[in-house]
């Protein structure tokens, strides 16, 4: 992994450095209410690193900084550097950053205006001055990558909270960001509303045509999706790493109330009692790695593992 500092003028580079930043105050004479502290992390082109925290840890506050929203809309204090492909979002107008990094937030429906689908895939590439034959492709593309293409001319209002988070993917996409933050992105949705939308991410991140921060309070989420995973409590990153390593900390995570995924939980527990080195993410590789274990352990041991276990 290259540095943070060095500069990297690919529109997918994603550097944040030192950032800190404190909202202004609630109300005249109270102080600035600080949302983040120190963060610095780089992601490459075509890589998804996940943002791992509680409500309050600041996931929102630093998606809202790689497009700008903070501090330009926001105001506030900011210190440190954020930039994509070289820009920098403190000082390059956020209609200039929408052509290179777009925001998926947790509600659909405060980012859809009611219109057909059709419209608001359409909406973002006419603000940016796309030609039409360019917005016709871009529609047809995008609304088939995320498996609406069905439903292009239906209102948006018809949808069911899945369909209507698909059609705001889409609408991200038409816009050919290089970089898609999402905030939440499952977290209003029912079960099978989830399960389409985690679908649509696999295949983005499958194709590694565009770089991905994934803020969310699901572990096994992350755990499936990221290439690296940060951890914020208070607005610093307390551990990064790989999914496997960062969540083999379980003790450490539930000190500031997280999680890890179950399978990694249970791979931390037998570790800590048997002294093995489990660090399974997926129930056949877990399968495989206990059988294995089983399978050294000595015959007179092994028999009297129950066959219900095995």
């Amino acid at each position: 992994m290259k540095p943070e500092g060095q500069a990297s003028n690919a529109p997918g580079t994603v550097i944040v450095r030192d950032l800190a930043f404190h909202y202004p105050p609630l109300r005249p004479g109270l102080a600035p209410v600080q949302a983040l502290d120190g963060i610095s992390f780089r992601a490459e082109p075509g890589q998804t690193v996940g943002i791992y925290g509680s409500g309050g840890s600041g996931k929102s506050t630093l998606c809202l900084a790689l497009n700008g929203i903070v501090p330009q809309t926001t105001g506030g204090i900011v210190r440190g550097e954020v930039t994509i492909g070289g820009w920098s979002t403190r000082t390059r107008p956020i209609a200039q950053l929408s052509s290179r990094v777009a925001v998926v937030f947790q509600n659909p429906d405060t980012s859809l205006i009611g219109r057909s689908v059709e419209d608001e895939v359409a909406f973002g590439p006419e603000n940016l001055g796309v030609p039409p034959a360019e917005i016709e492709r871009r529609i047809e593309t995008t609304l088939d990558r995320v498996g609406m293409g069905a439903y292009r001319w239906q209102r948006s209002s018809e949808l069911s909270g899945g369909e209507k988070q698909r059609v705001v993917v889409a609408a991200a996409l038409a816009m050919e960001p290089a970089v898609l933050v999402l905030d939440e992105p499952t977290a209003a949705l029912d079960p099978h509303g989830t399960t389409a939308v985690v679908d649509v991410l696999r295949a983005l991140i499958a194709e590694k045509r565009t770089t991905i921060i994934l803020a969310a309070q699901d572990p096994d989420l992350l755990a499936a999706l990221s290439d690296e995973l940060l951890i914020l409590d208070a607005g610093r990153v307390v551990r990064r790493g790989t999914p496997q390593e960062v969540f083999m900390h379980g003790s450490e995570l539930r000190k500031i109330g997280l999680t890890a995924p179950p399978l990694l939980d249970l791979a931390e527990r037998l570790n800590a009692m048997l002294g093995t080195d489990f660090g399974f993410l997926e129930h056949a590789v877990a399968l495989q790695s206990l059988t294995d274990a089983l399978e050294r352990r000595p015959p007179a041991l092994r028999d009297s593992v129950p066959s219900s276990v095995t």
